[in-house]
């Protein structure tokens, strides 16, 4: 589906995360897997991936 000016889409995939807190979210961003995960993504995609990270406030 294009996107809203008829060109290519902004996004193809996204998966959606959630964490307990923050906090958690930068244990695993920087885990003893997170390399190899992160490096997985060239095999499904050539796009470069993009990371958007907001925190649920109340």
């Amino acid at each position: 589906m294009p996107g809203p000016d008829g060109g290519a889409p902004a996004f193809a995939i996204i998966a959606e995360l959630s964490f307990a807190s923050m906090a958690a979210v930068q244990q695993a961003m920087s885990g003893p897997h997170a390399q190899e995960i992160f490096a997985d993504v060239a095999n499904f995609t050539d796009a470069a991936p993009r990371q958007l990270i907001s925190e649920v406030l109340g």
